[in-house]
């Protein structure tokens, strides 16, 4: 065989390729079923872009806590005991009533790190977890919404950073201010 032949047989099989993709690729773009195999295909392998408004790819997430979120759940887990019940992942809606300002609630759609409910499961106490990324502008602007709707409502916020050491003395000093452990 000679190079150019190989050369030739090698053009062939790209074009050949490519022509297997974008039939694929066209084939996805019109797929409206929801074999999750082929629509991991379309959104993950073919990045393919749907025009429809509710037209989606999901999958379940690996975990419900990041590794540092779930350490710090145990350790609050263990400075407040029994007395009280700790929750995370608490959207604001789900603790914050909004009485003014029109009907629009989205502002609520945050979500707090831990929320401490004493027995009948009224919210003592937010605990924030922020990492370097809540000193960036628009983070900071969310943070701050949060921190003035709780204000408002009169539920007590304590930010925990993750650039100090978990420590559970001070960790405990804190929310002692606001709950009697």
């Amino acid at each position: 065989m000679t190079p150019q032949s190989i050369l030739i047989i090698i053009a062939a099989s790209l074009i050949a390729l490519l022509i297997i993709f974008f039939i694929i690729r066209s084939a996805l773009k019109r797929y409206t079923g929801r074999n999750r195999f082929i629509l991991f295909l379309r959104y993950k392998v073919f990045r393919v872009k749907s025009k429809r408004k509710y037209d989606a790819y999901y999958s379940v997430k690996p975990r419900y806590l990041s590794q540092c979120e779930l350490q710090y759940y145990d350790v609050l887990r263990e400075i407040i005991g029994d007395k009280f019940f700790i929750f995370p992942q608490v959207p604001l809606s789900q603790i914050v009533e909004k009485h003014s300002g029109g009907n629009y609630k989205t502002e609520l759609f945050r979500v707090i790190d831990f929320c401490i409910f004493d027995k009948e499961y009224f919210p003592l106490l937010c605990i924030e977890i922020n990492d370097t990324s809540h000193l960036k502008k628009g983070r900071n602007n969310r943070d701050n919404k949060v921190a003035d709707i709780l204000k408002s409502a009169r539920l007590p916020i304590v930010t925990l950073w993750t650039y100090q050491e978990i420590n559970k003395r001070d960790i405990k000093k804190q929310i002692e201010r606001y709950i009697k452990l």
